[in-house]
C-alpha cells in the first residue's frame, strides 16, 4: 500500500511511481534549498537518491512490509531504510526519528537527519573528484561550471555517492 505522509509519498512493499517520485524530488529539493544547498549539489542528491531508493523514504534494503513497519519493529533492522538507505537502519534513522518523536520512513523525518548530519559534519567523508575535494561544507554550496554544467553535476553525484552513499561497489 502507498501511504502518504506529511504530504510525501512512502510505501515499503511498492515502487512509487513516475509522479509520486516527482512530487517527493520537488519537496525534497525545496527542503535541501531552504538550508543552503544549491541547485548542482541538490540535483547531485536527487540523481543519488533516486538510484538508491526511488526517492521512496519507506523504502526497505532486501525486504518488503505492509504496513510500514513502526519504530519499535524497526529497532532490530539490520539493512539499510530510506531514501538514502541508512545502513544499519536500526541504529541510524530509526533512533534518530524515535529522538524527534517522529516516524523513520517520514521524508520530513529523513530530510531533518540529513540536515543534522551536515550541521555536525559527519557521514560525509572527504573525497577527491576529478581533481577537485568534496567534503560537505564544499559539496553544499558548489556551483557548476557554466562552461560544462553537466560535468560538474556528474562529478557531485560522484562525490555525493563515493563521499557521502559509500555503497560496497560505487562502480
Amino acid at each position: 500500500m502507498i501511504y502518504n505522509i506529511d504530504g510525501y509519498w512512502t510505501t515499503a512493499d511498492l515502487a512509487l511511481d513516475t509522479a509520486q517520485q516527482e512530487h517527493n524530488a520537488r519537496g525534497l529539493f525545496t527542503m535541501l534549498y531552504r538550508i543552503g544547498f544549491t541547485a548542482g549539489p541538490i540535483s547531485a542528491m536527487l540523481g543519488n537518491i533516486q538510484a538508491e531508493s526511488g526517492l521512496n523514504p519507506g523504502k526497505l534494503q532486501g525486504a518488503a512490509a505492509d504496513p510500514l513497519p513502526d519504530n519499535q519493529t524497526m529497532l532490530a533492522f539490520t539493512s539499510g531504510a530510506g531514501i538514502v538507505q541508512w545502513t544499519p537502519a536500526g541504529t541510524t534513522i530509526v533512533p534518530y526519528a524515535i529522538s524527534i518523536s517522529r516516524n523513520w520512513y517520514s521524508m520530513l523525518t529523513q530530510f531533518l537527519r540529513l540536515k543534522y548530519e551536515y550541521d555536525n559534519d559527519f557521514e560525509f567523508i572527504g573525497v577527491t573528484v576529478n581533481g577537485q575535494f568534496y567534503n560537505w561544507d564544499i559539496f553544499h554550496d558548489y556551483e557548476p561550471d557554466p562552461l560544462d554544467p553537466m560535468q560538474t553535476i556528474n562529478d557531485l553525484a560522484e562525490a555525493f555517492l563515493r563521499g557521502y552513499l559509500r555503497p560496497a561497489d560505487p562502480d
